[in-house]
């Protein structure tokens, strides 16, 4: 009987897994939902928010761009080639107070909104025990404002135009929300917070009926410019179901505006692996293996440091990676 029961629970899981997968709309059926639709990216300057972009101006979509810098914000917008209109508006999203104005200052330019796009994010990586930036309280606050603190409290000033528009809320989270990695310790306490207070709205915006979506993307590793050149330097080669192409994100990601689905996870295979991992109760053991063969804390340590200097003089926009 247990043999059995186990058997058919494995065939439950594998079917579940095989229907939860993703999907990936042409852009032919992107345009024709998505054309005219007002979508606001907050982290827009390089990496997915970046390459979001291309595909919802690909789609026609008309977009409201942010970042720190202007600079970057304006290269993205001049290759935004489809889109309906680009509105730039740069904005450091470690300064919670300043969030009521930047939404005012969208408002007024589009007074409907279809699609916002929290994508932005600091990210610390380095282990917390060797790092006494991280160890430091005012660093730890700036850190929570960008990743937690500004996703509420936009969330909450979004949230009433939404419910005009039947609009969405996609978030972008990390895999280290669901596992943490032992160089991010610092950053998988906020992903897991995104986690913890994204699934509690998704519940409530059911029981109070609301028109308002909220997609959470548990995303893995994906391979921006800048991640290419840092893992190439830190680690060694990944089989490819380990890793995430960065145009089919984007295109992922602006799929799911048509889609509307409630957790998404990238790569696919790597991260559906890690969550029966997990629920097997061995999947720190399976990571710390696969991460730390013939390494020491040591290596770990010079390595993260090494990375921390590339990504300086690369002048990589990755939140405040440093």
């Amino acid at each position: 009987m247990g043999k059995k029961l186990l058997l058919l629970s494995l065939v439950v899981l594998a079917v579940a897994i095989y229907y939860s997968r993703n999907t990936v709309l042409s852009d032919e059926e992107l345009k024709s939902s998505l054309k005219g639709k007002v979508v606001v990216i907050c982290g827009a300057s390089s990496g997915i928010g970046e390459e979001t972009a291309y595909q919802y101006a690909r789609a026609s979509a008309k977009l409201v761009l942010s970042a720190r810098s202007e600079e970057k914000l304006l290269n993205v917008k001049s290759k935004c080639e489809g889109a309906e209109s680009v509105d730039v508006i740069v904005q450091d999203f470690s300064k919670v107070e300043e969030m009521e104005d930047y939404a005012r200052k969208i408002f007024a330019i589009h007074p409907t909104i279809d699609v916002l796009l929290l994508n932005h994010a600091a990210k610390p990586a380095s282990p917390w025990l060797s790092d006494p930036k991280q160890q430091s309280p005012s660093f730890n606050e700036r850190v929570f404002k960008i990743n937690v603190l500004s996703f509420i409290e936009l969330t909450r000033l979004f949230m009433p135009i939404l419910e005009i528009s039947s609009g969405q809320i996609h978030v972008t989270n990390s895999m280290s929300g669901i596992l943490p990695f032992y160089k991010t310790g610092l950053y998988a306490s906020t992903k897991h917070a995104l986690n913890g207070f994204y699934k509690s709205l998704q519940q409530e915006l059911l029981l109070k009926k609301s028109p308002v979506t909220v997609t959470i993307f548990s995303l893995g590793l994906v391979l921006t410019k800048e991640t290419k050149v840092l893992v190439s330097h830190e680690m060694t080669s990944l089989p490819w179901w380990m890793k995430g192409d960065l145009e089919e994100t984007g295109r992922l990601m602006a799929s799911c505006a048509v889609t509307r689905p409630v957790d998404v996870d990238y790569p696919w295979v790597f991260n559906k692996l890690t969550r029966a991992l997990l629920s097997l109760g061995v999947g720190e053991k399976v990571l710390i293996s696969m991460t730390l063969r013939k390494k020491t804390y040591e290596d770990v340590v010079r390595g993260s440091k090494e990375a921390v200097e590339l990504s300086r003089e690369m002048d990589f926009q990755m939140g405040n990676r440093v």
